[in-house]
């Protein structure tokens, strides 16, 4: 991105990091429609679980809100992204399923169906997380 400059010098190159570069295209899909909306949302994601997760729970709010967007479209992709986010970090599960499970409640059939599919791919993690805090047995009561 180049920023024009004073007095005839050449223009200055502006570093945009990637945070500021996902707050850009997070207000910009607030106020698209629906195809576009979903082209920025998946630039978002590869951003934030690809290029630097380090994001992941600042934004995730942010994207978790189009949870509740009209197009049925938009709605499948936070399923995904919250599978893939899950995926990335495990321990966001224990957050996110609530989500998930009000996207199992939506109106739309594929909407529910994307979800279902969803957290078949999850209960892999849902193992992982919920055997973590476990300490393994031992002794003779062990079964």
């Amino acid at each position: 991105m180049e920023r024009p400059s004073k007095d005839g010098e050449p223009p200055a190159v502006i570093d945009v990091t990637t945070s500021e570069k996902v707050v850009e295209l997070l207000n910009q899909a607030a106020l698209i429609p629906t195809d576009e909306k979903l082209t920025v949302l998946k630039q978002v994601q590869e951003l934030i679980i690809n290029k630097d997760p380090s994001l992941l729970d600042n934004f995730l709010d942010e994207i978790i809100a189009f949870q509740t967007d009209r197009s049925m479209e938009v709605r499948k992709f936070v399923i995904g992204f919250i599978e893939e986010a899950c995926k990335r970090d495990n321990e966001l599960l224990l957050r996110l399923i609530a989500n998930l499970n009000l996207l199992l409640k939506d109106d739309s059939v594929n909407v529910v169906k994307k979800a279902i599919l969803s957290l078949t791919q999850l209960y892999k993690v849902a193992l992982q997380v919920g055997g973590a805090g476990r300490p393994e047995p031992t002794g003779p009561d062990r079964n």
